[in-house]
């Protein structure tokens, strides 16, 4: 399995300083930013990517900690939200206690101060209330108004409305954005996962192995395709050219069923390639079922951690080669 550069960058970290959790914080200055993104020179959004791909391979868990919104135009986190009025986007509101009045010709509604001695200021009508007598009882009376507890009303456009609706103001951009406008991102908690440990010793080696094959000469692609005599294109995790001698690796850190079907993939995929040589290299000793497929299918592989050592036994192997068709 290969990493992106942040990717294994990110890892690194974590194994070096021993980090248990990564846990975003707020800073005034940006918003909510994970103190480990600075180290690695990354921006908010990049982090995510890559923590969250770290996810998918199954190198961190993360647990949902917040939504937080951002600016449509610039993607700040530095917002101040506005409540306005729903009909005229003013903020001159007020807020109090508010009636309406609910007959058949009449529904005026207003603060609870305009009804004085209980009577609606539009039409003159007292207001018709539930009436308790000395025994406690309760007349049939209908009541005719309505009672909101908090409600509010706006000064410009004269309006009364239950809520508010709310506008976001970009403090770096000073764009004004309605809330239902908004970009939303996820922030999650993160922390190694078991398959981290597992897999530690082979997750950079893909990259020694590289920069070891560079450094003797060899054109090295990473991640890369090759078209096979079936005109079926197949991938590998390095491809190094020297001359004439071309060299396919596949590197793996896994163990049991899915190790020997990687065997069995690196098999047909080294079938349909011409003038190339196959090599599997496994971080962990192979089982004695797992070498019994290498040596039954003739595919060549290397146990080892040390990307040095890999390179050396592909060359001693490639000259040997070499050497066997000088003498035939």
């Amino acid at each position: 399995m290969r990493l992106s550069e942040g990717e294994e960058r990110l890892i690194a970290k974590i194994l070096e300083e021993d980090i248990k959790s990564i846990k975003p914080k707020y800073s005034f200055a940006k918003g909510f930013v994970y103190d480990i993104s600075s180290v690695l020179d990354l921006e908010l959004s990049e982090f995510l990517n890559v923590a969250n791909s770290l996810v998918e391979k199954g190198f961190l868990l993360r647990k949902f900690y917040r939504k937080v919104p951002l600016c449509p135009n610039c993607g700040s986190q530095k917002l101040l939200f506005v409540f306005i009025c729903p009909s005229c986007k003013s903020t001159n509101w007020l807020k109090g206690k508010a009636l309406q009045h609910l007959t058949s010709t009449c529904e005026y509604i207003g603060f609870e101060s305009e009804f004085i001695n209980n009577t609606c200021p539009n039409c003159g009508q007292e207001l018709k209330s539930a009436q308790i007598n000395e025994s406690g009882e309760t007349f049939s009376l209908p009541v005719d108004y309505k009672v909101y507890d908090v409600y509010y009303k706006c000064n410009s456009c004269g309006i009364f409305f239950e809520h508010p609706a709310v506008s976001a103001f970009c403090l770096d951009c000073s764009t004004q954005s309605d809330f239902n406008k908004l970009n939303w991102i996820d922030l999650y908690t993160y922390e190694p996962s078991p398959t981290l440990v597992k897999f530690e010793p082979g997750l950079f080696l893909a990259s020694k192995i590289v920069s070891e094959l560079t450094n003797r000469g060899y054109s090295v692609k990473e991640k890369s395709l090759l078209l096979g005599k079936s005109g079926l294109p197949h991938e590998f995790d390095i491809i190094a050219v020297k001359g004439d001698n071309q060299v396919t690796i596949d590197i793996s850190a896994e163990s049991g069923k899915t190790q020997k079907d990687s065997l069995l993939s690196g098999y047909v995929k080294s079938q349909d390639l011409e003038n190339t040589n196959y090599y599997f290299v496994s971080v962990n000793e192979l089982t004695p079922d797992e070498k019994k497929i290498a040596e039954t299918f003739n595919i060549k592989y290397i146990e080892s951690k040390d990307a040095k050592e890999i390179v050396d036994k592909m060359e001693a192997d490639n000259f040997q080669k070499v050497e066997n068709i000088k003498k035939s």
